[in-house]
């Protein structure tokens, strides 16, 4: 099991979970933070094996490859 931590990427987790298809554009904008900070934890998570982009850019929607264990704000990899 791989803990998340960092309040950034959880907070772009849960973005994603209750709406895959936003934009990093519109993402940015629920969360109040700039484009440039939320593309840097798109790629890290991206590297990190969390998510993946299915489909297009302006298609596509954005996919978890983690699941959160709610009692313990923790994500671990799908099996």
């Amino acid at each position: 099991m791989l803990k998340c931590h960092l309040r950034n990427e959880l907070s772009l987790l849960k973005q994603i979970r209750s709406n895959p298809s936003l934009s990093q554009k519109q993402i940015a904008e629920q969360l109040g933070w700039n484009v440039d900070r939320v593309k840097y934890y798109f790629n890290k998570l991206k590297k990190n094996g969390f998510i993946k982009r299915v489909g297009s850019s302006q298609t596509g929607h954005w996919e978890l490859l983690v699941e959160e264990l709610e009692e313990e704000n923790t994500w671990f990899f799908k099996s």
